[in-house]
């Protein structure tokens, strides 16, 4: 059964059987799959920001990490990765 675990305004956690994900308002903008040693983060473009990621968004990602080096992906893939966990 998925938990959810609020970190702070506007920023979730929902772990699952197979990975952690970070929700930034009520997107899904990172995943830590339990059978892998990668944390990818969505640079998804459509948000605004040249990077792809808006500043509340990267303070999200930032704390969600704790010091741990993420991927970053294209959406696509991160859709893709999104969909093969669920």
């Amino acid at each position: 059964m998925p938990k959810l675990k609020r970190l702070g305004s506007n920023v979730t956690e929902v772990t699952d059987d197979n990975a952690e994900y970070l929700f930034s308002y009520d997107t899904c903008v990172g995943i830590n799959p339990y059978e892998s040693n990668n944390i990818y983060i969505d640079q998804c473009p459509v948000w605004g920001q040249e990077s792809g990621i808006s500043r509340t968004t990267a303070r999200h990602i930032k704390k969600w990490l704790e010091d741990r080096e993420p991927t970053y992906i294209d959406h696509d893939e991160f859709k893709r990765l999104a969909s093969n966990l669920s």
